[in-house]
């Protein structure tokens, strides 16, 4: 089964100018992201959402409270033990009632965005604060 890293934080190092050996950063090796920030938390500043994470939880957000998504998709239960992302149901095909995207590529269905309520748990620990259904207001 395929993972995906999750990089939380802008690297310190690099956004302090040290660029390391042959200019790639020692601490985050170029990537310019790291997770590990010990030693400069008060520089730490998080790093962005990528385009494939949904700009905020929908409405039916299997991640917030009252939830029922999470009984249409057999996937849920095992999304807080792995680091395998949760995709967003919206758009996705039901089939003998359960999400079914219609075509994979290494294990990751192609065209379903990241759902954004696990982004938010991934990367902070947080989950959408609205319950289940309720309307939220845009960012």
């Amino acid at each position: 089964m395929s993972t995906v890293r999750i990089l939380k934080w802008h690297c310190p190092v690099c956004d302090l100018g040290d660029e390391g050996v042959d200019s790639r950063c020692l601490h985050c090796h170029g990537t310019g992201f790291t997770n590990d920030i010990t030693g400069f938390k008060a520089e730490a500043r998080r790093a962005p959402r990528p385009p494939a994470v949904r700009p905020r939880p929908c409405v039916d957000c299997a991640f917030r409270k009252g939830s029922l998504e999470r009984e249409h998709d057999a996937d849920f239960d095992r999304v807080r033990t792995t680091e395998r992302p949760f995709f967003c149901h919206q758009g996705m095909p039901m089939v003998n009632g359960a999400y079914q995207p219609t075509a994979y590529l290494d294990e990751f269905p192609l065209g379903a965005m990241v759902c954004r309520g696990w982004w938010d748990w991934a990367t902070t620990g947080a989950l959408p604060s609205a319950p289940y259904r309720e309307v939220v207001d845009p960012e």
